[in-house]
């Protein structure tokens, strides 16, 4: 495990072994915590820590609320988040409203760049389609 970042809602982990970077949110999501999450990974893309073969996992399931998130911020985190194209990511959402806006950053990124970016509603169905991009590359 290369490390962790940790704010109040969002816990950020980089796990080597796998590639993957996972991020859980939980508890009352803000607009700044979002900013210092995308800025974090954008930095690690920089240093070349993370490259286009990590993929991101986001797990959203432990929010309790986004009243202080507003749209621009996640206008912004679709346009300024240095997460490349192709690489794979997904966002577990099983909340109608978690799932609401990851689908609006899914949407605001797609118009950026096509991203290989997936929202489902469990943790089996991203585990599904992790394994099958997996069992692509080999």
């Amino acid at each position: 495990m290369w490390g962790e970042k940790h704010w109040m809602a969002i816990d950020l982990k980089i796990d080597e072994a796998d590639k993957c970077v996972h991020v859980n949110i939980e508890g009352r999501v803000t607009d700044q915590e979002i900013q210092d999450a995308v800025n974090e990974l954008r930095t690690l893309f920089d240093s070349h820590r993370l490259d286009d073969s990590w993929l991101q996992v986001v797990d959203t399931s432990k929010i309790t609320s986004v009243d202080e998130v507003t749209t621009s911020v996640i206008r912004d985190a679709a346009r300024e988040g240095a997460w490349p194209s192709g690489s794979l990511r997904v966002i577990i959402a099983p909340s109608d409203l978690a799932f609401g806006l990851a689908r609006m950053y899914q949407i605001q990124r797609a118009q950026r760049d096509g991203s290989n970016l997936h929202v489902v509603r469990s943790r089996e169905e991203a585990d599904k389609l992790i394994a099958e991009s997996r069992s692509k590359e080999h």
